[in-house]
């Protein structure tokens, strides 16, 4: 069940991406300090020992969603740096269209 609704609320946010032009300026203002985004990060399933500092075994990590404002999502170009800070932040999904949208919100 916890799936269909990140699902259903992806295809949301692909639709504002898609109409984001026929949002008013209100409706647009009022997006950017609220927490309609929804961000992932990393997090390790169980802990390793101390001495494996950068582990890439995705077997070890789960992700975890959230709703976060536009300011707390980052949008992950860099796969180095995900690897690296992935625990430590959020990140939009890896779609263009939702991309767009968060940076929209973000700079705009």
């Amino acid at each position: 069940m916890y799936t269909h609704l990140l699902l259903s609320y992806l295809i949301e946010l692909r639709n504002l991406a898609v109409n984001a032009r026929l949002l008013s300026t209100g409706a647009l203002a009022r997006m950017k300090v609220s927490p309609i985004l929804l961000g992932f990060r990393r997090q390790r399933k169980s802990r390793k020992e101390s001495n494996k500092a950068l582990d890439l075994d995705e077997d070890d990590w789960e992700l975890l969603y959230d709703l976060r404002k536009p300011l707390d999502v980052v949008i992950a170009d860099d796969t180095n740096a995900y690897q690296m800070f992935g625990e430590c932040i959020y990140t939009a999904p890896q779609e263009d269209l939702i991309e767009s949208l968060s940076s929209a919100l973000y700079c705009g």
